[in-house]
């Protein structure tokens, strides 16, 4: 599928698929996982990983406005929240529920308050698992102006939100136009510096420096070993 579009989107070297490679692999835990998760079990791990200031309404004793965003974030809380401590406890409703995404990604990446859902209506899908509202909406735009697509319009926002992890075909095109719009294959780099790849990773995973670090790094230079064969 991805040789099917690699001359189109220019991913058609060992250097840049494997650069490719890497970063979905990691973001798809090996090609298998096409959604992110809402599940979180551990209040622990809810703590580790979302446990900041902006998302005191996590933690019991604090609340905050669902129907409200603050600065890229959701509202403060009431009381106001100013240190993460170690006796904050997270909430039940927390575990393992879909309100956790729709709380900690409001307010931000174009989605909307937490009581809009966007948080897990716009959670990671696809291959390089695109999050948020914007960049549903960026992508979409990115298809439909693309004379290919002139018969094949696409609203990735809305009625054709399921086709970014159910019809692969759209999937891995998706991603490429994601790959594309971003420049990636500029900072394709032939000595394979972890610092490199880290910088592709950063820009996919929307975190500086990005999550999985390590699997990043190791899949893409398992594929370029692969591929230069």
């Amino acid at each position: 599928m991805i040789n099917k579009y690699s001359d189109k989107f220019e991913i058609n070297t060992a250097l840049k698929l494997s650069y490719f490679l890497g970063q979905i692999g990691t973001e798809t835990q090996r090609l298998n996982k096409l959604q992110e998760t809402t599940c979180y079990k551990s209040k622990d791990r809810i703590k580790e990983i979302f446990g900041k200031i902006y998302y005191c309404d996590l933690f019991e004793g604090y609340e905050a406005s669902w129907d409200e965003c603050g600065e890229g974030h959701p509202k403060q809380c009431t009381p106001k929240l100013a240190k993460i401590t170690s006796d904050l406890v997270v909430k039940d409703k927390y575990v393992c529920s879909p309100l956790l995404i729709d709380y900690t990604y409001s307010c931000r990446m174009g989605n909307g308050t937490p009581a809009s859902g966007d948080g897990s209506k716009f959670l990671g899908k696809g291959f390089i698992h695109l999050t948020g509202k914007g960049q549903f909406e960026n992508i979409s735009n990115l298809w439909n102006a693309d004379p290919d697509n002139v018969n094949n319009k696409k609203d990735f926002a809305g009625k054709d939100i399921n086709e970014i992890t159910d019809n692969i075909d759209v999937a891995i095109r998706a991603s490429m136009y994601y790959w594309k719009d971003n420049e990636l294959n500029t900072l394709v780099k032939p000595d394979m510096k972890d610092s490199q790849i880290d910088k592709v990773g950063a820009i996919v995973n929307g975190t500086n420096p990005p999550n999985s670090p390590d699997d990043r790094r190791k899949f893409t230079k398992k594929a370029y070993s692969i591929l230069i064969k």
